[in-house]
């Protein structure tokens, strides 16, 4: 079992860092147009029914996704977006967690999950590599990781190899950037 990093707890207090990922409104983005059909495609592929959004931002997959009959609960790390999902979709219940925090936390008050879904979140991590590690702890044996990311193409990815800019947040828990 992976053990969760210690510094970012004081006593039973979760440290929160105020990153804001610019949260206004309910309104679903316009990357939600496609991602929607996506995410419905491939949780009744699966055949499930108990799915956690993490990076569930604003809340709006979530409620597509209650809509669709599915039951759903949030996970956003953005205090900001955290309370417009809770105060916008009140019928589902949003946590305000991040990849850093432990799966436990949710599960005192969750059953596991047949399915994670993540959409355009991990290459919003500085650390990446603990989106897995968060979601299998969220899940049930046998139970399925959906990341969905966006592909901004050749060039840009050329431009990041060049000048050795994969790894190069712009700040701790911030995004990266070139």
């Amino acid at each position: 079992m992976y053990q969760y990093p210690n510094q970012f707890t004081q006593g039973n207090n979760h440290v929160k860092y105020s990153r804001s990922y610019g949260w206004e409104s309910a309104e679903g983005s316009p990357s939600c147009g496609y991602i929607l059909p996506t995410i419905l495609f491939i949780v009744k592929q699966l055949k499930i029914q108990n799915i956690i959004d993490v990076g569930a931002g604003n809340g709006r997959l979530c409620f597509e996704l209650f809509q669709a009959g599915y039951r759903v609960v949030g996970v956003e790390y953005d205090k900001k977006g955290f309370e417009i999902a809770s105060a916008s979709y009140p019928s589902i219940n949003f946590y305000n967690h991040g990849v850093l925090d432990d799966p436990t936390l949710i599960l005192d008050k969750e059953n596991k999950f047949d399915a994670v879904v993540s959409t355009e979140v991990v290459e919003h991590l500085f650390s990446p590599h603990l989106l897995p590690i968060y979601a299998h702890g969220l899940l049930k044996d046998k139970g399925y990781l959906t990341i969905l990311t966006p592909y901004h193409g050749y060039i840009k990815n050329l431009v990041l190899s060049i000048l050795n800019k994969w790894d190069s947040p712009t700040q701790l828990y911030g995004m990266v950037a070139i």
